[in-house]
């Protein structure tokens, strides 16, 4: 096994080596792209830092989900936060229905197997673009952050024979909602997503560069953080170029206004992916973010986003009560509920 670990660990030095390389290429090779693939044509820009004056909102949720024989029980709490500043200073906060609102109990009786992964998900989604649009319309915030992307995954969507045809599709029409709400309000919509291994800006590389070992096997965000120095972003690309997902048809016209980068806030954290509406500024897009998330050399992210995670994020204690008040007022004993793989009481007892 050890010998195993090291052919990995050379293999891995041997790889950051070829993308400091390729990186350097890239910078000194002036990349621009075409409108085909991105609103903007240089590749890399710096962003100006100045501090934020404004009204910034983030809408999170926290949810988990317990699966048993005959129901599916998902818990989820939703919370917006609402960050008042002043020259970079911040001087209120508010927090939409509350710091700490009561989580709220759904339950599913007979989904399929295959589907349980598709209702978690799409209730995910359900639960933080209502609270997306709360916050945008009771708050008024000039700039509305979320955590996560702008668009549904592919994994997002149901099978054609799935049950969760209709939720899925009560999603679509709540995304669009979101755009339709930020656009009318003259709101900065920004999805902020932490941790991708998106390959868009690779894929674009390799129509430039054509394959190699370095491009095959590097994402977006270990490449550009050797290309993208602090204070320095990408351009906008569009969402997808050539035939779209089938997400993105879903999206009907908005699929063709969404934008991409990457900002890197901090020399010292990676970079970071923005999206956005095509009729906002990828620039002043680029500065906000950066301004709101200089608050930590090693973790450049905005506060108000941290904020919102952290007053929705579900206390085990709240789970177990609610479980167990399930179980009272069912009249109903666990043996009755539980699924033997989170039971297992052989695997608990021995050594």
């Amino acid at each position: 096994m050890i010998e195993r670990l090291k052919d990995y660990i050379d293999n891995l030095k041997s790889l950051e080596s070829e993308r400091r390389a390729f990186a350097a290429k890239v910078r000194e090779s002036a990349v621009t792209l075409s409108l085909e693939d991105a609103f903007e044509g240089t590749l890399v820009s710096e962003v100006p830092y100045a501090q934020f004056t404004g009204r910034v909102a983030a809408a999170d949720a926290s949810f988990h989900m317990r699966e048993y024989n005959s129901i599916d029980m998902l818990l989820v709490r939703t919370v917006g936060a609402v960050f008042d500043y002043d020259c970079g200073k911040l001087v209120k906060t508010s927090y939409v229905p509350g710091t700490r609102p009561e989580p709220l109990v759904e339950i599913t009786y007979s989904l399929e197997m295959h589907d349980v992964n598709w209702f978690k998900s799409l209730f995910r989604l359900n639960s933080e673009l209502g609270a997306t649009l709360n916050v945008m319309e009771s708050q008024k915030p000039s700039v509305m952050l979320v955590d996560g992307a702008l668009a549904p995954l592919l994994s997002d969507k149901p099978s054609g024979d799935s049950s969760l045809g209709p939720m899925y599709q009560d999603v679509i029409a709540k995304f669009k909602r979101v755009y339709e709400t930020a656009e009318k309000s003259g709101i900065m919509l920004i999805g902020v997503i932490k941790d991708t291994r998106a390959r868009r800006f690779m894929d674009l590389m390799m129509r430039k560069f054509g394959s190699s070992r370095v491009i095959s096997y590097t994402n977006d965000v270990s490449m550009l953080n050797h290309i993208l120095r602090e204070n320095e972003r990408t351009c906008s690309l569009h969402y997808s170029s050539g035939t779209k997902p089938s997400v993105m048809k879903d999206l009907g016209e908005w699929a063709d206004k969404l934008g991409i980068m990457y900002l890197r806030a901090s020399a010292m954290d990676t970079p970071i992916r923005l999206e956005h509406l095509s009729s906002q500024s990828p620039s002043k897009v680029a500065e906000v973010v950066l301004a709101l998330s200089k608050i930590n050399e090693t973790y450049a992210y905005p506060a108000v986003l941290i904020e919102a995670d952290l007053r929705a994020l579900l206390d085990m204690g709240e789970v177990e009560h609610t479980i167990r008040s399930l179980y009272f007022n069912a009249g109903v004993q666990d043996i009755n509920l539980d699924l033997r793989r989170n039971s297992r009481p052989f695997r608990q007892n021995s050594k």
